[in-house]
């Protein structure tokens, strides 16, 4: 190799690193010919590395899983250790099984594959070409790389500067350019005059396989200087038109034979000889090519040494030539994989063809199961483009257009539904276009309030298909009252009660949605009332079944009405399936339901796992509209926790995301995180701003249920402290009646507290906390707040004894809580009454989020190989991260890790006192 002396040093920095134990992912890119696949090579004859490679193929960039299924073929042994799950998705995709084969198991699978092929010698990954590389593979080995951690890899990723890139990720870029003169000079060789020379790496930019094929390209006479240089020289693109002039020069029969397999590609190439057979050619019609370097036959099968030389055989040939080399491949798979089928038989096509049309039906069923949403569409697409005119064409124009949505691109939906509702002949397919034209409006995003550009629709559809206008009006209602317009969301939804449904599912699912909207509101019997009618514990799994999206709120609803147990199961069970299955993107949402309802029940150190686990998620496969909520609700985890740094971070973005897109919820859960982050540093005057915006926005919205947003507590006792005592004892009154009204028992409990807190004599502050920890027996962080008011009043009151036992009390509830900047008011309260020996859990530096969930799960009981496949993380990873934090906290084993998570003793960085 001539130069690259930088580039050769840092990949060889990468590869030191990886041998150690460090993974790492570095990009080449550059253009074509500038030596990308050289450094490859290069780093591939590092010693003591194991290699995998894999090229990205023009061909293919629209066929799933094709990249992938060549990377991971050699490692198809080593599946049968991975877990169920991960095991069949691999085989699915390596046998081409009946199964589907779900992408994000197969990255955890992938991650899992690559880990453990480094486990006995480092191992190197090379993807060549990973512009072509198709998107499902590309989202399945960007989800795995972002996830290797202690692991002995490195992963070489080349590919052309080009907006194209479907494997993305944050890893570094090597931008790999031309050849200085000397270099160009030293790989020309001393054949070719110094002044020749000069000519054409200007000419070339220093582009090393465009020097090579020119120099080539020109006689013994023009390299020596001694004839004149051709002008101009026949150089166009880097390279490929000095393959023509070699092209050129070949047999008839051979240039036909290249382009049949430039044709084929990689993934067709066992369907070359038949096709060649077909055209009336063999295998031997290929030999010239082969002596004169334009191709290789490795294991029987033959291939381009270079992309460049497959697109100059493809451009050298004519368009008849081109399609019949296509067709003479679709006869020869006609029996194989139907993707491929398809696509070569397709592009052996001009106009509409029934048949044509339904093998494209055919690719894109198959694409579908193997979780190429984006290949699906695209071959659906195709396939109403193909397709005769008449009742199928309809059919299909509304498959892709709901394919289409499904892999985001809503504008090609859009243009679908266009001309179904213009040219469509059906009534039934009009009304499902029609129905599909206002989910496509409906989650386009482009609207604060849908309902307006949506009544048109709704109309149309009431009449003559009231099942389909009630399925949009869920889904209307749902957005609405995540926009916070719950009157809208109410009124959508009780047009839609009206409505004579047939399907009993969607029934359950409209009267669901009309109470989960008055739940929202605080009006609690509503939802009784309709679970009643139509119970969740019979009809949600069929509605969860056939209607996936439209139900997915459900355990908010269960714990904002206080069926906390309900809604346990519920979360956990979505929870368990999304990890047993490998399915990371169906963590998101029952993570915040499981952070909703662990806020008032449980556990605030799990609480905050779980929101950094979602948000990790959110940033490799998409946030999918839940960042806003999720970065609130972090920051209300932070405020507790007395960590101001964090809590402005979340609350910060949290406020960005709800302003653009008008979530009301948000901007409350955030005013509510910034209130209670002043209230815990004990800034009253701070807090009572943040909590007065809290009110302004519930009023506005109408939002009025306590466990939405339990800010009303907060602003009773931010007033008091701050001295406003009329205005406390004002809000108390709507804390009352909002208790009264909706029967929390969370609301009534902490309206008791704040009774107490606000006045009266001592026996009636005595009654009313006794009360309020009654109501709040199961409410861990409410019931150590309550504790701590109590014993706080107690200690100004000189009862001494009974503070300090209450006291005491409060400090262990809030470290259990995972409250440690609350506990640590308790024991600076202790030390008040008298107590000079005060305990505090012992210090430590602070966990990142990562090490956190891995100690939770150990804590739990959970081997290295469990954690890693429930975090989608490889084995030496989740040892990396517990052998740090064992480090931080001092512990030796498993046990005294458990017992300290029993304590709380996670919950107490190095600042959680000074935090207070």
């Amino acid at each position: 190799m001539h130069g690259r002396v930088d580039e050769r040093s840092t990949i060889d920095t990468l590869l030191s690193e990886a041998g150690r134990g460090r993974a790492g992912v570095l990009e080449i890119v550059g253009d074509p010919g500038i030596g990308k696949t050289a450094l490859c090579d290069h780093a591939a004859a590092t010693p003591g590395f194991r290699v995998l490679r894999a090229l990205g193929v023009q061909g293919e960039a629209d066929l799933p899983l094709a990249g992938l299924d060549e990377l991971l073929r050699p490692l198809a042994a080593d599946a049968g250790d991975l877990p169920p799950a991960q095991r069949a998705a691999v085989r699915t995709l390596l046998d081409g099984g009946g199964g589907a084969a779900d992408r994000y198991v197969l990255g955890v699978a992938t991650l899992g594959l690559l880990a453990r092929a480094a486990e006995d010698r480092p191992l190197l990954v090379v993807l060549d070409d990973v512009h072509w590389l198709d998107d499902v593979s590309g989202a399945v080995l960007s989800f795995a790389l972002r996830r290797l951690g202690a692991d002995a890899v490195a992963v070489l990723l080349a590919g052309r500067t080009s907006p194209r890139r479907p494997l993305d990720g944050p890893w570094p870029r090597l931008h790999v350019g031309g050849l200085d003169t000397g270099d160009a000079h030293g790989l020309l060789g001393s054949a070719t005059a110094p002044a020749v020379r000069d000519v054409l790496h200007t000419v070339t930019g220093g582009n090393p396989l465009a020097l090579l094929e020119l120099a080539q390209a020109l006689t013994a006479e023009q390299l020596a200087g001694w004839a004149e240089l051709p002008d101009p020289l026949p150089l166009s693109d880097r390279g490929t038109a000095a393959f023509g002039w070699r092209l050129a020069e070949l047999p008839d029969r051979t240039r036909r034979a290249l382009v049949v397999v430039a044709a084929a590609g990689p993934g067709s190439a066992g369907l070359v000889d038949p096709a060649l057979r077909a055209r009336g050619l063999t295998v031997a019609d290929l030999e010239p090519a082969e002596r004169a370097g334009l191709l290789e036959i490795r294991s029987g099968r033959p291939r381009f040494p270079h992309p460049l030389v497959r697109a100059a055989t493809f451009a050298d040939a004519s368009g008849p030539q081109r399609r019949a080399a296509h067709r003479a491949l679709a006869d020869a798979g006609v029996d194989g994989d139907v993707q491929r089928h398809a696509l070569h038989l397709a592009a052996g096509t001009v106009g509409a063809s029934e048949d044509v049309a339904a093998a494209l039906e055919r690719a894109a069923e198959a694409a579908e199961h193997r979780g190429g949403r984006a290949a699906g569409a695209a071959a659906r697409t195709w396939a109403a483009r193909l397709s005769p005119d008449g009742p199928a064409l309809d059919g299909r124009r509304l498959a892709a257009a709901e394919a289409c949505l499904l892999a985001g691109r809503r504008a090609d939906a859009g243009a679908l539904v266009e001309e179904l509702l213009a040219a469509g002949r059906e009534r039934e397919t009009r009304w499902q276009a029609l129905a599909l034209q206002a989910s496509i409006a409906l989650w386009s995003g482009e609207h604060r309030d849908p309902a307006p550009a949506m009544r048109g629709a709704l109309e149309a559809l009431a009449g003559p298909a009231p099942d389909l206008a009630a399925l949009v009006s869920v889904q209307l209602g749902t957005v609405l009252t995540g926009l916070g317009l719950l009157s809208r969301s109410s009124e959508v939804t009780a047009r839609a009660r009206r409505l004579d449904i047939a399907d009993p599912v969607i029934r359950y699912l409209v009267e669901h949605r009309h109470a989960a909207t008055a739940v929202w509101a605080g009006d609690l019997h509503t939802f009784a009332d309709a679970d009643r009618a139509f119970p969740h514990a019979s009809l949600a799994g069929a509605a969860r079944e056939r209607f996936p999206m439209h139900d997915i709120l459900l355990p908010q609803t269960l714990t904002f009405v206080e069926r906390f147990a309900e809604a346990d199961a519920l979360i956990e069970a979505d929870v368990a399936g999304a990890r047993a299955g490998a399915a990371p993107h169906r963590l998101p949402l029952p993570l915040i339901h499981r952070a909703g309802l662990g806020y008032f029940t449980g556990d605030l150190l799990r609480v905050r796992a779980d929101l950094d686990e979602v948000d990790d998620i959110n940033r490799q496969v998409g946030p999918g509209g839940l960042s806003g909520y999720t970065w609130a609700l972090q920051a209300r985890t932070a405020a507790v926790a007395g960590d101001r740094t964090a809590t402005v971070r979340h609350a910060t973005e949290a406020l960005a995301v709800g302003e653009q897109i008008g979530q009301q919820p948000v901007l409350l859960y955030a005013r509510h995180a910034l209130g209670l982050l002043e209230l815990t540093h004990g800034r009253p005057a701070d807090a009572v701003g943040h909590l007065e915006r809290c009110r302004d926005i519930a009023l506005a919205t109408g939002i009025g249920n306590p466990l939405a947003v339990p800010w009303q507590a907060d602003h009773v006792e931010a007033l008091h402290l701050a001295g406003r005592e009329s205005d406390a004892l004002a809000a108390l009154d709507e804390l009352d009646a909002t208790a009264a009204r909706t029967g929390s028992r969370w609301a009534r409990g902490a309206a008791a507290r704040c009774r107490a807190l606000t006045g009266g004599v001592a026996r009636d502050r005595d009654a009313l906390h006794g009360a309020a920890a009654r109501d709040q027996h199961d409410l861990p962080l409410e019931r150590g707040r309550t504790l701590l008011a109590h014993g706080t009043a107690l200690r100004r009151e000189r009862r001494v004894r009974e503070a300090r036992e209450i006291l005491t009390d409060a400090a262990a509830q809030l470290d259990r809580a995972g409250a440690p900047a609350w506990a640590a008011r308790a024991r600076s309260e202790l030390r008040a009454a008298g107590v000079r020996s005060v305990t505090a859990p012992s210090t430590h530096p602070a966990l990142t989020g990562q090490e956190l969930r891995v100690c939770l799960a150990v804590a739990d009981g959970a081997t290295n190989r469990e954690v890693a496949a429930s975090l989608f993380v490889s084995p030496k990873t989740v040892e990396h991260h517990l052998g740090r934090a064992f480090g931080k906290l001092g512990v030796t084993n498993r046990a005294q890790l458990a017992r300290l998570v029993a304590e709380g003793g996670l919950g107490a960085p190095a600042d959680a006192e000074d935090s207070a």
